[in-house]
């Protein structure tokens, strides 16, 4: 093999560990990230809860019936699946930093316009903040197809 082909397959590689990871990324030749969302929560009361639609990589927070907020996001990849189902907010931790895939916190950063994460559920910077603002623990937390 010679030496430039060895290069441009290993520049390839690297690209495709890169996209294909659960981490935050700098500004370069990726898909470009999606529109954030919106968030409006004036008047609104009641209890909290997400839903979140996998086929659609979309988000929305409720407070009572009211939506209050969507926002877009990235969930697992083929071979990574975000599991469906109807969980709650157990705990949090604005600082929690995943000891498999390195310095990702509180699961905000690169939302690409598909399913990229290990499974995890990623927004965008702002609105992962809104969301864990807004949802005390035992917020219920319904993951559909």
């Amino acid at each position: 093999m010679n030496p430039g082909c060895f290069i441009r397959a290993a520049g390839a590689s690297l690209i495709a560990l890169i996209i294909c990871g659960c981490e935050t990324f700098p500004e370069g030749p990726f898909p470009r990230a999606t529109e954030v969302g919106w968030w409006n929560d004036e008047g609104a009361s009641g209890p909290a809860k997400i839903v979140v639609h996998v086929g659609e990589q979309k988000a929305y927070f409720y407070k009572g019936k009211t939506l209050i907020g969507e926002t877009t996001v990235s969930t697992g990849k083929p071979g990574f699946s975000t599991p469906p189902g109807h969980y709650t907010v157990l705990s949090k931790d604005a600082g929690h930093v995943s000891t498999v895939f390195g310095d990702y916190v509180m699961h905000q950063g690169y939302v690409p316009p598909f399913a990229a994460s290990h499974g995890c559920i990623r927004l965008p910077g702002q609105m992962a903040i809104r969301f864990f603002e807004e949802a005390p623990v035992g917020t219920p937390v319904t993951v559909g197809e």
